[in-house]
């Protein structure tokens, strides 16, 4: 079966932290990510490196996503993105995390693996994009198709 549809499951980081995740892949198998902005959840086709979104984040802070990488198979999807986040009013707050996202079909489950370059907030299960309380580190785990 195909790697498309809505999954989810509870991811966990390299230091134990656990957060529910979810992602959706499209009939093609692009990954489909929803982030939140101050006015709601948003879904995102991701469909090409270089493809880039912006919106306010609900903290009033300026969040800008870029794509770097895309990789799509039958059973294998891959992108790699950058996340920048900048907050201004009196005291300037910039941030960066830049992650590997690796979805593999294994049987009727779905294994990921997000690897984190940089930090940025607090583990955060935000449909397809992970953060990881201002460190290094991997999260992982198996979603099942809803």
């Amino acid at each position: 079966m195909p790697m498309t549809g809505i999954w989810g499951g509870t991811l966990s980081s390299s230091t134990g932290e656990k957060s529910l995740f979810a992602v959706g892949f499209t009939n093609n198998g692009n990954p489909v990510v929803s982030y939140d902005t101050k006015t709601g959840s948003k879904p995102m086709e991701i469909i090409r490196p270089g493809q880039s979104f912006r919106f306010m984040a609900g903290d009033g802070g300026i969040v800008l996503i870029t794509v770097k990488g895309l990789f799509v198979s039958e059973k294998l999807v891959r992108y790699e993105y950058s996340r920048s986040y900048t907050k201004g009013g009196g005291v300037m707050v910039q941030n960066e995390t830049t992650a590997r996202s690796e979805f593999a079909l294994a049987g009727a489950e779905l294994d990921v693996r997000i690897t984190v370059r940089s930090g940025l907030g607090g583990l955060s299960g935000n449909e397809g994009f992970v953060q990881t309380n201002g460190r290094n580190g991997v999260v992982s785990g198996r979603l099942q198709r809803r």
